[in-house]
């Protein structure tokens, strides 16, 4: 070992009397065993400290490592180093250069000063540089001057070689009194000749009296670390192994008071439960971003203090029952990126302390009923990018302190009532960027608490008035980037909290072009986003009920008209987002010059001499009223009643001054008609000024199911206007389901006819006596009872007098049809002669002759 004085920096000459052999004979001296890697070879005509290319000697002074000495709980460098201050020298590409920086109260620091790289071809090439020795701020040890710049070494182990050797760093380093940590992470670079492969020991006289709490040798190329380098170590209490090559988990032993470890970013493909046994007092243990596999049962055995687990970005494929039983004190535990494919039930049952659990983006194709049971203090659950497509029904059930749950990023299709069945505490529920189509009725029984819930891109089409109901304490909702076209009246009644709604990105237009009550029940409604959702219109009303909204976003719309009195129900508006290009600025739209208050972005888009111009900056005089190219309807579509099973034909027609093509589109109760069974037929004519479209809706083979309100809307690139709905009723000609019969009974017997029908609407039963007659003898003498539900007529103490044609008439607004039926009754029986006497017999061959009187 040589240090160059007038660089002061030591250095490792692999070469002569100074190489590998007298510093492992050193060993014992030093008590310090590292193993290196060599990639290359450097070359002798290389320029080295004290050596040129050619042979000759560069001026360097060159002295013996003395020994270092300490004063009073502080470092001092070898005393040789006072009179020579860093300053700049000749450095070369093989060598390899380390910062030192040294505190008294801070943790020491080693980092890497990579020196310049170069590819050789032919023979050798010298590559030299001047590196600027850079003072680093540290302490000052008595006469020792403060120290900064690199280290210099020098190795040639030999090419691909594995050796050992001491190193004289450590003893630096023992000199440094440090009370906190040591770090000795990327000791050596990647694009260096030399790597650390293993640690052998550290057994380095006053390791102890420094009682280290934290080490991290992180960023090395580790792949051995003998467990006897944590002997001296009585008081190390966090230790980091990151980036490095570890294949199994050191030996710690049981002396060592380890709290915190972490290991990611190795190549760790099982673990030792005997290791994790010494580990009594471990608080915290990261084992992500290795190749673990599998682990065993037992693998926690002795982990009960443990709080905070890593295992994510492993390969981990299954998990054993029991596994977790023992970790009764976890807190936190993180699974994700792995390839789990299912979740043992009861593996959580004794995680009762457990509040973040993450299971993110494994192969779980669906969650099986009570997977989650016992972690009663779960607060926190993440299930992303998981591609979950079915959730069984209780899939969550024993979640009773759940607070947060993100599933989004799946590919479920349906919200159920079943699989949200006990999360009665959830406040905040993403189930974004999945499949959902559907949300069952009554789903959210047990969302009552419920504060936010992100349902964005989905493929939600429709909004019922049962979507969202009974969620009372929602605040927040997010719906953007679906396929909604249709939002039922009062779907949001139950939503008396919400605060923030965002329904951007959809097809939305005609709540705000159509005058509706969507947004009734939205009292305490501050926010709400409807950009790019082709609005085209704005009619008066339109935020009937928003009385508190504060912030209106409708942006990326081109709209063309706003009605006059459009934003007056918004007495607390505060923001208004508007922009647009294509206001069509006639005498209906003056008033916005004159009374809106709002910095927006309305730009004139007709009439031309006008276009281009913002309306704010336009006299409401020059805003007149000429030939409108918005479309106008001069026929409407009218109300039709129907017979089920034959067409039906419905006819719109608008005019235009304008030469923008008028687009036509239907809708039944509210929703876009886009079925095969309800093809359209539109054409265009002119006449005169005027351009005439007209639309033609057929309804073929029309059923039950058609039954409804239909509208026609028209759209140019002047606005959109609506029809008025007309009402189209499905009728159903009566039909007998049961036809009374005809009957004979005695005299104070009970008669019952049946007799029943359906037709659309349901047909009305009546019955009438002889022709026609309703106020027959059983009906004035009450006698006469009806039971409609089961279709049935009855006579009660029939008499001689109800004898005749009874008729069962069912009648609706699509026809009548009639049934007839004949009620006989007999009379009483009487006996010419006295059989009924006790005193009479007769034997068994006589013939005996009854007639019935009457």
């Amino acid at each position: 070992m040589r240090l160059c004085a007038s660089s002061t920096i030591p250095f490792l000459d692999g070469r002569g009397r100074n190489g590998v052999s007298s510093f492992a004979a050193r060993r014992s001296e030093l008590g310090n065993e590292i193993m290196y890697e060599s990639r290359s070879r450097p070359s002798a005509h290389d320029c080295h400290c004290g050596r040129r290319r050619d042979g000759t000697r560069c001026r360097c002074t060159c002295v013996r490592l003395p020994r270092c000495y300490r004063v009073e709980k502080r470092a001092c460098l070898p005393h040789s180093l006072a009179h020579h201050p860093p300053h700049t020298v000749r450095c070369c590409r093989w060598a390899r250069f380390i910062r030192v920086f040294f505190s008294s109260s801070a943790p020491l620091y080693l980092h890497p000063f990579i020196s310049p790289s170069a590819h050789y071809s032919g023979r050798p090439t010298r590559i030299c540089r001047f590196c600027p020795l850079v003072p680093v701020r540290g302490v000052r040890f008595n006469t020792c001057p403060t120290f900064g710049g690199p280290l210099l070494m020098d190795d040639d182990p030999g090419s691909f070689a594995v050796v050992e050797v001491s190193l004289v760093l450590f003893t630096i380093l023992v000199a440094a009194h440090v009370e906190e940590g040591l770090r000795l992470s990327r000791i050596l670079p990647h694009r260096e000749v030399t790597y650390i492969v293993a640690i052998l020991s550290l057994n380095i006289d006053g390791m102890q009296e420094m009682k280290l709490m934290k080490q991290d040798l992180s960023h090395n190329q580790l792949r051995i670390v003998n467990s006897t380098i944590f002997h001296p170590l009585g008081s190390l209490q966090k230790l980091i192994i990151n980036h490095n090559h570890l294949v199994e988990l050191p030996e710690f032993g049981r002396s060592l008071p380890l709290e915190f470890v972490s290991v990611s970013h190795n190549e760790i493909h099982s673990l030792n439960s005997s290791i994790l046994e010494d580990l009594p007092k471990i608080h915290t243990m990261d084992l992500s971003f290795n190749n673990l596999v599998d682990l065993p049962a037992n693998t926690f055995g002795n982990s009960s203090s443990m709080h905070h687990l890593i295992l994510s970005h492993n390969r981990l494929v299954s998990l054993e029952k029991g596994l977790f039983d023992n970790l009764t004190s976890l807190e936190s535990l993180k699974l994700s990126k792995n390839k789990l494919s299912s979740i043992p039930k009861e593996l959580f049952r004794q995680l009762s302390s457990l509040q973040h659990l993450e299971i993110n983006s494994n192969s779980l194709t669906q969650i099986e009923g009570l997977s989650f049971q016992g972690l009663a203090s779960l607060a926190t659950l993440k299930l992303r990018h998981s591609g979950i497509s079915y959730l069984q029904d209780g899939s969550f059930y024993g979640l009773s302190n759940i607070k947060k749950l993100q599933l989004d990023n799946n590919n479920i299709k349906k919200v159920t009532k079943g699989w949200l069945y006990g999360l009665n505490s959830l406040q905040r529920l993403y189930i974004n960027n999945n499949n959902i189509s559907e949300i069952e009725d009554d789903a959210w029984d047990s969302g009552r608490r419920l504060l936010e819930l992100d349902m964005s891109f989905n493929k939600l089409q429709s909004i019922s008035s049962k979507s969202f109901d009974k969620l009372y304490a929602l605040k927040r909702l997010i719906l953007s980037d679906n396929l909604i076209t249709y939002i039922e009246e009062d779907s949001f009644r139950s939503l008396a909290s919400l605060q923030y709604l965002e329904l951007k990105n959809n097809e939305v237009s005609w709540i705000i072009e159509d005058t509706g009550k969507v947004f009734a029940g939205l009292v305490r409604l501050k926010y709400l986003g409807l950009a790019n959702n082709k609005i085209k219109s704005v009619v008066r009303r339109a935020f009937s009920g928003l009385n508190r909204l504060e912030t209106l976003n409708m942006t990326r719309n081109e709209i063309t008209t706003v009605e006059e009195n459009a934003f007056d129900d918004l007495t607390h508006l505060h923001e208004l987002y508007l922009n647009t290009s294509y206001l069509l600025c006639d005498c209906n739209l003056a008033w916005m010059s004159k009374e809106f208050h709002f910095k927006v972005h309305a730009v004139c888009g007709y009439p031309e001499r006008l276009q281009g111009i913002s309306v704010l900056e336009i006299s409401p005089t020059e805003m007149v009223c000429e030939s409108s190219p918005k479309p106008v309807i001069i026929k409407e579509p009218p109300t039709k009643i129907t017979l089920k099973g034959e067409n039906v034909t419905l006819e719109c027609q608008a005019r235009s001054s304008g030469n923008s093509e008028m687009k036509f589109h239907w809708r039944k109760d509210g929703k876009l008609l886009q079925s095969v069974r309800h093809p359209t037929r539109n054409f265009s004519i002119r006449q005169g000024n005027y351009t005439i479209s007209t639309s033609i809706l057929n309804i073929r083979n029309i059923q039950d199911e058609d039954e409804g309100r239909y509208q026609c809307v028209i759209s140019n690139a002047f606005g959109s206007v609506y029809s008025g709905k007309a009402r189209i009723t499905v009728h159903v000609f009566p039909v007998f389901t049961k036809i009374p019969a005809d009957i004979a009974i005695k005299t104070g017997s009970t008669a019952r006819l049946e007799c029943g029908a359906r037709g659309q609407p349901r047909p009305d039963i009546s019955w009438q006596k002889d022709g026609g007659i309703e106020d027959f003898p059983a009906a004035r003498e009450r006698r006469m009872h009806v039971m409609p539900t089961d279709d049935v007529f009855f006579i009660v103490s029939v008499k001689p007098s109800d004898t005749g044609v009874y008729s069962c008439t069912a009648q609706n607004v699509a026809g009548t049809i009639v049934a007839n039926a004949t009620l006989t009754v007999l009379g009483k029986r009487t006996c010419k002669l006295d059989p009924c006497s006790p005193a009479y017999r007769i034997s068994d061959s006589a013939l005996i002759n009854f007639s019935l009187l009457s």
